[in-house]
């Protein structure tokens, strides 16, 4: 496996960093003080008990909650790593993200748009250190609505930083001494259901894939906690947030947009028995959000605008976010329509070419777990064909809780719902590629 691992390492991305980079983050970890007191402009939040929330492997501490309450009033706050204080436009290491446009989350590996020590060091909103930040403060109405809201560039000290299971636990047994997150939790869904009403879709299912335990493939299914869905709720959140200050301000942004939905009819949806499958035959449905400099609904978030703005560390369009937004509070220059499309434009190729590795690298782990389960028999759901000539359909996968593809030759005519079961095959000669088929 490794030598296929290693041919794979070579496609189109180079996972090492140039001289020149590496020496300019050895000059920015020398010299962080002066980086830091070069911005002196921005909120001190370090008051605030703040949590980051993650998996316990996680590399890019990027973001963060706080729960404020002057005179009952709550306000939450939502921080997001400012990595362009630290990395001035157009020097090498932004250019060199900027080539990368994304971090590559492969199973064997992670391939950074920053790299790792600048970001581990400098970057990441640790815990018990001032951090730098583009925060947001948001009240709500009691219906989830946005009352008031305001960005601003800030500094921080997360209080605790928290595995998704401590933030449960937390959420959950609500101790009087530390109740801030399950007000938290109460208030973004809250939220949340204010998004159902304005049409926004809640398909969230467990989700499984592929990750390697000490060289051994294994499959981790990850649950959506309230946990996880508060985190993925502020989120949103946040890009909404960003997303009208760039509407207010007509300020040119990378917004997201779904304009159409096409759901599948109820008679479909009522053929699933397991509310997993049918979640995962509404996803296979829906169109994909586009990229716009002007703002535009994005109906299965249940938004007039959105905008992708809580990763700087590993999306470049996050960072260019970021640079318009504080460009803007600073009253400095910003991206024109005609710059941002053509820098976004560029950044899209990118993009693309790192989603083909992460599908190349993710095909190659799953004909690696079907050969170690070879002539196993699974169970899942038939969900629409993909090549109805050749018998390959798209299926949800039960014990993988993922999407696969699989032949099918019986019935003739199966239709969204049916409860199959496959066998892994081999479907080659040399039986080195295999696949799952249902007769």
């Amino acid at each position: 496996m490794n030598e296929v691992i290693e041919q794979l390492d070579h496609r189109s991305v180079i996972n090492s960093f140039s001289e020149q980079v590496n020496t300019q983050v050895q000059d920015i970890l020398l010299n962080v003080r002066t980086y830091k007191y070069r911005d002196t402009e921005r909120l001190d939040l370090t008051n605030l008990k703040t949590y980051t929330i993650d998996d316990p492997e996680a590399e890019e501490i990027d973001d963060a909650i706080s729960l404020e309450q002057n005179d009952g009033i709550n306000t939450i706050w939502i921080h997001i790593a400012d990595p362009t204080n630290f990395i001035q436009e157009n020097t090498a290491i932004d250019l060199e993200a900027r080539s990368r446009a994304t971090s590559i989350y492969l199973v064997d590996k992670i391939i950074p748009m920053i790299p790792k020590e600048l970001t581990i060091k400098t970057l990441n909103l640790t815990n018990s250190k001032e951090c730098y930040a583009l925060s947001a403060g948001i009240k709500l109405n009691e219906d989830g609505s946005v009352i008031e809201s305001f960005l601003s560039r800030s500094i921080i000290k997360p209080t605790y930083r928290l595995t998704y299971q401590d933030a449960e636990d937390l959420i959950d047994l609500a101790p009087k001494e530390e109740n801030d997150l399950a007000l938290l939790n109460q208030l973004l869904r809250t939220r949340s259901d204010w998004r159902k009403k304005n049409g926004a879709l809640f398909i969230e299912a467990p989700e499984g894939k592929y990750i390697l335990n000490q060289d051994t493939l294994c499959i981790r299914i990850t649950d959506n906690t309230k946990s996880r869905l508060l985190i993925k709720e502020a989120m949103i959140l946040m890009g909404s947030v960003v997303a009208q200050y760039g509407v207010e301000h007509n300020l040119p942004l990378p917004y997201r947009g779904q304009l159409n939905l096409q759901i599948p009819n109820i008679d479909s949806l009522n053929a699933f028995d397991n509310i997993n499958a049918r979640n995962a035959f509404i996803r296979t449905c829906l169109f994909g959000a586009q990229t716009s400099i002007k703002p535009a609904p994005h109906k299965s978030l249940g938004l007039n605008s959105y905008v992708q703005s809580t990763s700087p560390i590993r999306r470049y369009n996050d960072i260019i976010v970021h640079r318009q937004i504080t460009n803007h509070l600073d009253n400095k220059p910003t991206y024109t329509d005609n710059e941002l499309q053509i820098l976004l434009d560029k950044l899209a190729r990118s993009i693309d070419r790192a989603n083909e590795r992460v599908k190349s690298n993710n095909d190659f782990y799953q004909q690696e777990w079907f050969k170690s389960n070879k002539n196993k028999i699974v169970t899942g759901y038939f969900l629409r064909w993909i090549n109805p000539l050749n018998k390959i359909a798209l299926i949800y996968i039960n014990q993988l809780c993922m999407i696969c593809s699989s032949k099918v030759l019986k019935p003739n005519n199966p239709q969204p719902g049916l409860n199959i079961k496959m066998i892994i095959k081999s479907n080659d000669i040399d039986r080195q590629n295999y696949m799952l088929v249902a007769d």
